[in-house]
């Protein structure tokens, strides 16, 4: 029965209990895969440390601040990086004296806000 009492599909366009499990698993599978890679792609970022401002020599990752990203460009035609606010200036007073371990730049920022506030960035060896 449906919700209006009458035989038929449960909701239209569901596609019955199979349907939902495979839907559960297509959205799954993505997450779960994330979670295994990210989990060992997080233990390089251990004893980094923060290198100034307010926050400096705590840790730039909690298991869930960094990330790898990308260069892109700014309106000026600087180098910038993606944050997930976008392209944003290089903030290099957060920038590590390091290399990242596969060549490509990351950044650590803040998860819960609503302006970029960026913890660390480790540029990759092509800048």
């Amino acid at each position: 029965m449906t919700a209006s009492g009458l035989p038929g599909r449960a909701a239209a366009g569901s596609g019955g209990p199979r349907a939902a499990t495979i839907r559960a698993l297509a959205l799954l599978a993505p997450l779960l895969a994330g979670s295994a890679g990210s989990a060992a792609g997080h233990e390089w970022y251990t004893g980094l440390r923060i290198p100034g401002g307010p926050l400096a020599g705590r840790p730039c990752c909690s298991g869930q601040d960094c990330r790898e990203t990308e260069y892109c460009v700014l309106p000026s035609g600087k180098q910038g990086i993606v944050s997930r606010f976008g392209c944003v200036a290089i903030p290099w007073s957060k920038v590590l004296g390091i290399v990242s371990p596969d060549g490509a730049p990351h950044l650590c920022e803040a998860p819960l806000t609503t302006v970029f506030v960026p913890y660390c960035v480790v540029l990759g060896g092509d800048v």
